[in-house]
């Protein structure tokens, strides 16, 4: 079994959002905003997912190339956005350990915050079997730290995983900026600041960015895919959660992501990124 934690109201606030760039704001100025019920008029809880890693210092330069192709999700004056996430697994670690051996069919269970306007939601991500995502989600009153009734019942419409199972295994909070091509239906998510915190350990990847392409079909069309192509940008399989369940859990067997570990140390320079 391995050991629980409560990542209660003291653990949230004790999790801090990582301190950003102080250029960033100019890096963002020069693209046209766009709202959240504009963006959200475009779903896409249907969609292909195709990951990347870079540093912040380089994301400025993909930032000035990518101005005019994107817009900017802005809400009340904001670019940048913080987000706070509870993931919950089996006591084995079944989520985790279907990532790291890449079953075709897995799932993520989470309970994501949203910062600025304090909105949370239960959600589940689930590979379909051809790389495809399906996302579903529910409103909640606030950040879901234990699994009830409620949303066990929402889990066993959407994922394999009866009453009582899971089980908060890791904390997670970051900032995000949401770059959207209106015309081709596609959002650009860019994480930075990435912190972590189980067991009563917490690890952050400064200077890390994790950028998301999500598309409503594979397209070849995409400007960030043609500028990762033009700048040797390569698709990674890096998973916040993944990732963060490495850095956390000593003895756990994670040598299928071992790759994007290495990449991580490169980027932030530490040398205790496992």
């Amino acid at each position: 079994m391995l050991p629980q934690f409560a990542p209660g109201p003291a653990l949230l606030e004790a999790l801090p959002q990582a301190p950003l760039r102080d250029d960033l704001g100019g890096q963002l100025a020069p693209f046209e905003p766009v709202s959240l019920a504009e963006m959200d008029s475009v779903a896409l809880f249907e969609r292909r997912d195709t990951k990347f890693v870079l540093s912040e210092t380089r994301l400025a330069a993909f930032l000035e190339a990518l101005a005019g192709r994107y817009r900017v999700l802005e809400i009340d004056d904001t670019r940048v956005h913080g987000y706070r996430t509870v993931y919950f697994d089996t006591p084995g670690l079944g989520l985790f350990y279907d990532h790291h051996n890449a079953r075709a069919r897995r799932f993520k269970v989470r309970s994501r915050m949203y910062v600025d306007s304090h909105a949370s939601y239960f959600e589940i991500k689930a590979k379909d079997g051809r790389e495809n995502t399906v996302k579903s989600r529910t409103r909640t009153q606030r950040m879901v730290t234990a699994v009830s009734p409620v949303e066990s019942t929402f889990i066993e419409t959407h994922a394999p995983y009866p009453l009582g199972e899971l089980a908060p295994r890791l904390l997670n909070s970051f900032s995000r900026i949401t770059l959207v091509d209106m015309e081709r239906g596609e959002r650009l998510t860019l994480d930075l600041g990435l912190t972590f915190a189980a067991n009563g350990e917490v690890a952050g990847l400064p200077g890390l960015v994790v950028a998301e392409l999500k598309q409503p079909r594979a397209a070849h069309d995409s400007p960030f895919l043609a500028l990762a192509r033009e700048t040797n940008l390569h698709p990674s399989g890096f998973s916040k959660y993944c990732i963060g369940v490495s850095l956390l859990y000593p003895g756990i067997k994670h040598n299928a992501f071992n790759p994007e570990l290495r990449l991580a140390r490169r980027i932030t320079g530490a040398t205790d990124v496992r």
